[in-house]
């Protein structure tokens, strides 16, 4: 059993992993958070009882970040390689899931945060006037390091993704219209219509892609 989420499933199919770091006032990505929630996303694939996941928050923010104190642990070089390693692999794993996943983002969705919701199939946030995603590691002298160089320009081009990773942030106007595929009002991101217009929408976009795939090889058999 995880310690820093919890699984509600719904009749419907579908699962809502609730985001609640025990004893931290918001949830932020360590190694433990990485490794439990792989774990738990593992086990919901393998769940045939699970048609889709959403992801939420208990607390006020979504996800605020990496936790910076586990910089103070990095002693000397390759201390960091087997977080950066696991990272990347889970997020892979995320981003391939056979299983459409939503990002329910309400307050603040920051650096490894945003990269988390990028690496999820859509995203969904409330309207509330603290709900912002920002890529901030600017600000410490870094580049996003958990695939977000290359989730976000995939998702708003080049350019825009450039402009928000130089600026450590995202406009309101663009964040709605180039990375959000629903914006509701506060408390509603996880209503039953909203939570299943979000999914419904995943699911047509994966099958729009299996269809893609399956031309593509199809034109390579002639």
């Amino acid at each position: 059993m995880s310690n820093i989420a919890t699984i509600e499933k719904r009749p419907n199919g579908i699962a809502i992993v609730w985001l609640d770091q025990p004893n931290e006032k918001i949830n932020k990505v360590s190694l433990e958070f990485v490794e439990e929630i792989d774990k738990l996303f593992q086990t919901l694939e393998n769940d045939t009882v699970v048609k889709a996941d959403v992801i939420a928050s208990k607390k006020k923010d979504w996800i605020a970040g990496a936790d910076i104190d586990m910089f103070g642990n990095v002693k000397q070089k390759g201390d960091f390689i087997q977080f950066t390693r696991n990272g990347h692999e889970s997020l892979s794993r995320l981003e391939k899931s056979s299983k459409p996943v939503v990002a329910a983002i309400n307050g603040a969705c920051l650096g490894a945060g945003t990269e988390i919701a990028l690496a999820c199939h859509g995203r969904i946030a409330s309207d509330d006037k603290a709900t912002h995603l920002a890529l901030p590691e600017v600000m410490l002298g870094l580049l996003p390091g958990g695939g977000g160089t290359q989730r976000l320009p995939r998702l708003i081009g080049i350019q825009k993704a450039l402009d928000m990773m130089k600026q450590h942030d995202a406009k309101r106007d663009e964040m709605r219209s180039f990375m959000l595929d629903e914006v509701a009002k506060f408390h509603g991101i996880l209503t039953p219509e909203q939570r299943n217009k979000a999914v419904d929408k995943m699911k047509e976009f994966r099958q729009k892609k299996h269809d893609r795939h399956d031309k593509k090889e199809d034109r390579k058999l002639k």
